[in-house]
Order: structure tokens, then C-alpha cells, then sequence
């Protein structure tokens, strides 16, 4: 493999990742202008940057590798070298004086110190001794002088190759450094190709970091911010994430506005509920201004509860809310009038009046149908709630009843029906399945309260 051929395909490659990117650049004048281009533009465009950086690194180890092939090849070309010298100048008799050899030494010495590779020969005696060198005009005064000394003085660790023959004589071929048609690099030369290319490599990766890593960074921390906050966003860029950037805003900001919307609707909402029940408050006392109201017990009658059951029933279904219904019925009371007189029998339902009107809230409503059947309208209220303040009713109503003095108490007992619970269809039903859990405490013993637990129908007989 040649350094010429390895060029040949980085620049073949070079010129297919120009093509691929379809844009024009010369040298860095690329990493200037990377704010002013596409996405695309720049990511083929740090491919290439990365991709040349990593086949500069490849090139550099290829060649240094060539290098180290051609530098063993070349002393094995010497090794071999020194032995055709060596053999050519052995003495066929033993008769050959030093001189003969010496002379036969320098005839063949200087074919060899033709080749490139060769840039100096020796001949040294057995005794370490330099008998004759080529070229002679480099080395005239080294004639005789130790070999040791000599090699040190011309630098020749690992520059050379030697042929011992048999009387102990050697021929020494130094390896050319100075270029003189050298066919190996310097080791320098690949230390700055793979410097420059790792840096290359490295200086891409900084540059697609900080613009299109951090950016987006930034992009997704802007898109999971919510509830007004934001953070820094790149919507000033001119490219793809710039857009995506103004896109994530202008959602947000559709979305604060539908918030913003939202929460204008729960107030409005909250309001209309805030006038439907100054409306039903409204409506009780208009009809107190009509005498919907009973004289006894200063409670609404039965044409209020007639006029207003349905209109109030609806009302609660509209805005979601729940509504109770207690119906009340004293026990034993015509037993109390018949032994204490009807005078004390009106002075006990004044009572019931009065323990109404006073534990109530304004919203509810307290009624007497008649006799001394009662209802009240609990808005708002659950059949839990509802439930306990009808045994708060019982309770209170025995200590005021323990006082009279009749055969059997009187007590007070309530069947409790609740929208939410029953699901009824109807005001007119509501009250029914109420009247229906009154009569089951009536047969569970008086004085307790029922709650209607199922639908069912059961006409109003005293009504």
C-alpha cells in the first residue's frame, strides 16, 4: 500500500461528502458561519470535519505503518547488501595479503555505496579495527582508528548491517538518514497528522455541542416549563430549531390562554351558583310577602311547598348539587290533645316552629304541611349531613316533650330522602320516598330518624 493511493481515496471521499451536503465551504471559513445555515447544511457539514478528522488519523497510522514495513525492508536490502560484499571480497587462497583485500574491498565497496540506501561502508578487522571505509574523502583520516569509536562518533546504533567471513573480518554498511533517496518518513511527520486530525476531530465536536447540543438543551427545558414561567429559549436562530423554538412558545402561550379561559369559566360558574342561591333566597321571601308562610308556627305552608318543590328540585339539578328532604311527624299527638287540651297541643308545634327556624341554615327551608306533619329542604346537603341534623332535631324535641305530663310521650319522628342518593325524577317524588323512611321509623319504635336507602313510590295519603 502506497502513501499516493491512501491520498488518492481521502480526497475521492472528501469530495463524495461535498457532494452529499450540496453546499460550498472552504477550509474553516465553515465554522463561522454555522448560525446562518440549516440544520442540514451543518450536520453534513460537521460530518465532514469529524469524518476528516478521523481518516487524517487514519492516514497518519496507515503511513506510519508503510514506514515501518519500508525501514524493515530496507535492512534486510542491507543485510543482504553487505553480504554480496562480503563474499565478493573473500579470499579464495590464504596466500592474499591485507592489501589485496583492502584494494578488492574499495572495488566492490563502491558499487554498493551507489545504492540509495547505503550511506557509508566499512571494512574492519578482526581486531575492531577500521582497515578502509567508502566514501574515502568523508572518512581519509579514519583509517586504523577503532571501530567502537568511530560507530559512536557517525552515529550508527541502529542504522547498520555487518558480514563476519571466516578469518573474522567484517564489511559494515551504514544505512543513509539524510534523505539521500530514504523511502521511510519521519516519525514527526505522523505525530503532526494524527495531532491534527485528533484536533480537527475535537474542535467538531466542541463547535456541533455548543451550536445544536446546548440549543437544544435549552429548547427541551423551555418546552417543560409550564404555568407562565419560561426560560431561555433559542428563538432568535434562523434555522429548524429556531422554528421549533417559536413553535413551543406560541403553544404555550395558546395554552396560558386557555387556562386563562378555563379559570374565567370555573369563576363564572361559581358565580351563576352564587346567584341561583340568592334567587332561591329571594324567592322564599317574596313568598312570605304573599302569606305563604303558616300563622302558627311562622313556617311555610303547603301552597309554598306546592309552588316552590319543583323549582327548587331543578334548580339543585342544574348546578350539581345535592337536596334532602326530612319529613317530621309528631308521635302521640292526639293523645296530647286529648288529655292536656289543644292549647297545649298548639304551644308544642309553636315549639317545633321555633326549633326549626333556629337550627336551620338561611338556605334551608322549614315547612308544616299541615297538622303536625313538617318538612324541611336541606340545600346542598347530603343525606349523612341531613341525617344527623334530624336526630339533632329528635334529640332537642325530647327535652322539651319530657316535660309534659301524658300517658305516653310524645315524640318526633323523620324519614329523610336525598337527590343524589335515590336519583328520583321529580320534586313530588322526593318527597314520597322521604314520606316512605318516615313511616319505616314509625314502625321501627317512633322517635328515630330513616333514611330511604332505594327507589320506590308511595303515594302521600295525608297530603
Amino acid at each position: 500500500m502506497c502513501l499516493t493511493g491512501v491520498g488518492t481515496h481521502v480526497r475521492l471521499f472528501g469530495l463524495h461528502l461535498f457532494c452529499k451536503a450540496n453546499v460550498r465551504f472552504t477550509g474553516l471559513g465553515i465554522l463561522g458561519g454555522v448560525g446562518q445555515h440549516s440544520i442540514i447544511f451543518r450536520v453534513a457539514a460537521w460530518r465532514a470535519l469529524v469524518l476528516g478528522g478521523a481518516m487524517a488519523v487514519l492516514v497518519g497510522t496507515v503511513a506510519w505503518r508503510v514506514s515501518v514495513e519500508r525501514g524493515l525492508s530496507d535492512r534486510n536490502h542491507l543485510r543482504q547488501l553487505a553480504g554480496v560484499v562480503g563474499r565478493a571480497i573473500e579470499p579464495r587462497e590464504a596466500s592474499v595479503s591485507l592489501d589485496e583485500r583492502r584494494a578488492s574491498f574499495k572495488r566492490v565497496a563502491w558499487s554498493a555505496w551507489k545504492d540509495p540506501a547505503v550511506d557509508a561502508v566499512f571494512f574492519v578487522s578482526p581486531e575492531d579495527r577500521v582497515l578502509a571505509a567508502v566514501p574515502a574523502d568523508r572518512f581519509a583520516g579514519d583509517s586504523g582508528m577503532d571501530w567502537p569509536t568511530l560507530a559512536e562518533r557517525v552515529g550508527c546504533v541502529g542504522r547498520t548491517a555487518s558480514f563476519r567471513d571466516e578469518a573474522g573480518f567484517r564489511v559494515v554498511l551504514l544505512a543513509d538518514s539524510a534523505g539521500r533517496g530514504s523511502r521511510s518518513l519521519p516519525v514527526g511527520a505522523f505525530v503532526v497528522i494524527g495531532l491534527g486530525g485528533l484536533a480537527l476531530w475535537a474542535g467538531s465536536v466542541l463547535v456541533f455541542r455548543r451550536t445544536m447540543v446546548v440549543p437544544l438543551e435549552e429548547l427541551g427545558c423551555a418546552a417543560r416549563m409550564g404555568d407562565g414561567a419560561r426560560s431561555p429559549s433559542p428563538v432568535d436562530r434562523p434555522d429548524e430549531i429556531g422554528a421549533i423554538a417559536r413553535a413551543i412558545e406560541e403553544l404555550k402561550d395558546q395554552h396560558e390562554d386557555a387556562h386563562a379561559r378555563i379559570n374565567r369559566m370555573r369563576r363564572t360558574a361559581e358565580q351563576d351558583v352564587s346567584d341561583r342561591t340568592r334567587q332561591v333566597q329571594g324567592m322564599l321571601r317574596r313568598a312570605e310577602r304573599k302569606a305563604w308562610v303558616d300563622a302558627l308556627t311562622r313556617l311555610g305552608n303547603r301552597a309554598l311547598l306546592e309552588d316552590r318543590l319543583e323549582d327548587v328540585f331543578q334548580t339543585q339539578l342544574d348546578v350539581g348539587e345535592d337536596l334532602s328532604i326530612i319529613v317530621l311527624d309528631l308521635d302521640n299527638f292526639k293523645l296530647l290533645n286529648d288529655t292536656l287540651g289543644h292549647q297545649a297541643g298548639d304551644e308544642i308545634l309553636i315549639f317545633v316552629g321555633e326549633l326549626l327556624r333556629g337550627s336551620l341554615r338561611p338556605t334551608d327551608i322549614g315547612l308544616r304541611l299541615g297538622g303536625d306533619e313538617f318538612v324541611i329542604m336541606l340545600l346542598g346537603t347530603e343525606s349523612a349531613e341531613a341525617e344527623e341534623t334530624a336526630d339533632r332535631l329528635i334529640r332537642l324535641f325530647r327535652q322539651r316533650a319530657s316535660l309534659l305530663d301524658v300517658a305516653k310521650p310524645v315524640t318526633l319522628s323523620a324519614g329523610l330522602a336525598s337527590l343524589h342518593r335515590v336519583h328520583p325524577e321529580s320534586g313530588r317524588e322526593l318527597l314520597e320516598l322521604a314520606d316512605v323512611a318516615l313511616y319505616e321509623a314509625k314502625r321501627a319504635g317512633k322517635g328515630c330518624v330513616k333514611t330511604h336507602a332505594h327507589r320506590a313510590r308511595k303515594s302521600l295519603s295525608s297530603l
